[in-house]
């Protein structure tokens, strides 16, 4: 008897898969370039079938039993409009590329765009009626593209070549989609057991998310209790510098003379401590920059609690994190997704054991509460210095720890930087800052001191 637990919905002899399979799908984090009446047609089919089938809101839609995440169009601008939302200015607007749903009138997209996203990418804060753009973003739950990035098409050889793109990705996604049996069967056979490696850490991973969906009714009457992550610790200092630099006192005290001469080579300091805004990375991508994206992934997360597998297959730190396994694996001889889990593994553990996540269910499930509480009070600090135009704030490691409970470790005081950086650097890119450049210098094993220069204001003019 076949076993259909791995179908949410079949329709004319069409699976629809559970979200835990989605992986598997050749659209997976790739952006598919679409026509205008195709993206209408099944957005709105989706969103009647994700209703009815699928528990809570899903990442991404269904073109067909294809889940998309982020796609391209192209057409001309229509009806241009600006409208505040909360606290930031978007441009409203909708797409016509002359396409339409079958016996129906032209078809139109509705558009958002956010005002950093049309400066970023060098267009006119004017009416772009009649403009020809081409859009890459994702649909949200209000039918509409929220534009992550554009590009003016101007000449007839780039939307040729975008209709030869998206006739073949149409051609392609008309077949539907089908996992094959021996995939089904490796990636959804039942296992109870933990995990005896860190490799297969993110596989067991995978299989308990999967188990996990298929159940219909669970106990949950016992109180949730907070349990050791289900892998071994290989190493905690290659988390925070993969040259296995310690965070010690730069300085040594605080004397006049030692601060200002640290103020005239601020910026040929190689230290990962000092950082001016603008400053190019090089080729090397090292741990520490995967930790950096790692947190901004979890601080961007709407909920308290996350998915650790999700945490993984996030697109972004995904990449940076093969990259620093590739590098490792010339060096070791390992499989490189051997690495990359073993990596993964490490920084959880170290944010866990600074405090700032905690770990339920058997590793599945991280609770960032006290890390979105540290990076609340982080960024409405260094907003209020800069505000008051400070030239000088002072990071004191104990008072954080002492303010959220934290028992203090030089991990923890790396990681506070970390969260200061990440709060400089958003402020810094804001297109209304005052703020031209930062850095960051050690005083001491228990302080760090950051630096800000303003832009000037512009002096006014003598009447006559």
């Amino acid at each position: 008897m076949p076993n259909w637990d791995h179908v949410v919905y079949r329709d004319n002899d069409i699976d629809y898969y559970v979200p835990s399979l989605f992986y598997l799908s050749p659209t997976f984090q790739t952006t598919v370039p679409c026509f205008v009446c195709d993206l209408s047609y099944h957005f709105k089919r989706s969103k009647t079938i994700t209703q009815k089938y699928y528990s809570g809101e899903q990442d991404a839609w269904l073109y067909g039993n294809y889940p998309i995440s982020s796609v391209e169009v192209l057409g001309c601008v229509v009806g241009w409009k600006w409208k505040l939302i909360g606290e930031r200015d978007n441009a409203m607007f909708k797409l016509d590329d002359s396409t339409r749903e079958p016996q129906g009138p032209p078809t139109l997209l509705n558009v958002k765009c956010s005002k950093g996203v049309v400066l970023r990418s060098g267009l006119p804060l004017a009416d772009l009626s009649g403009w020809t753009l081409k859009l890459v973003g994702q649909m949200n739950r209000f039918a509409e593209l929220d534009v992550q990035s554009v590009k003016i098409c101007s000449e007839l050889q780039d939307e040729i070549e975008f209709w030869h793109r998206a006739i073949k990705w149409r051609k392609k996604l008309s077949a539907p989609w089908t996992v094959e049996k021996a995939v089904l069967d490796r990636v959804c056979a039942p296992t109870s057991e933990a995990p005896s490696s860190t490799y297969t850490f993110v596989q067991w991973l995978e299989q308990q998310h999967y188990q996990r969906e298929m159940k219909i009714a669970e106990d949950y009457s016992e109180e949730p209790r907070e349990i050791v992550l289900p892998f071994k610790h290989v190493s905690q200092d290659m988390v925070l510098d993969d040259r296995g630099a310690k965070l010690g006192p730069q300085t040594g005290c605080c004397e006049k003379t030692q601060i200002k001469k640290l103020e005239v080579h601020a910026r040929t300091r190689a230290s990962e401590l000092v950082e001016t805004f603008g400053q190019v990375a090089g080729p090397r991508i090292s741990i520490h920059d995967y930790v950096r994206h790692v947190l901004d992934h979890l601080l961007t997360q709407n909920r308290i609690e996350v998915s650790t597998l999700n945490t993984f297959r996030s697109p972004g730190p995904l990449r940076v994190l093969r990259r620093v396994a590739a590098q490792r694996a010339r060096r070791q001889a390992r499989p490189v997704d051997e690495i990359a889990s073993s990596i993964f593994a490490d920084v959880l553990q170290r944010l866990a054991c600074a405090g700032l996540i905690s770990v339920f269910a058997q590793g599945r499930i991280l609770n960032l509460r006290v890390l979105k509480n540290c990076d609340d009070y982080v960024a409405q600090r260094i907003a209020a210095l800069v505000k008051l135009r400070s030239y000088t704030g002072k990071i004191d490691f104990r008072r954080a720890c002492d303010l959220f409970g934290l028992a203090r470790s030089a991990p923890l005081d790396r990681l506070l930087v970390d969260l200061h950086k990440r709060a400089l650097r958003r402020l810094a890119a804001a297109s209304d800052t005052p703020l031209q450049s930062w850095w960051i210098e050690l005083a001491g094993p228990t302080a760090a001191f950051v630096r800000f220069e303003y832009h000037r204001d512009p002096v006014p003019l003598a009447p006559g």
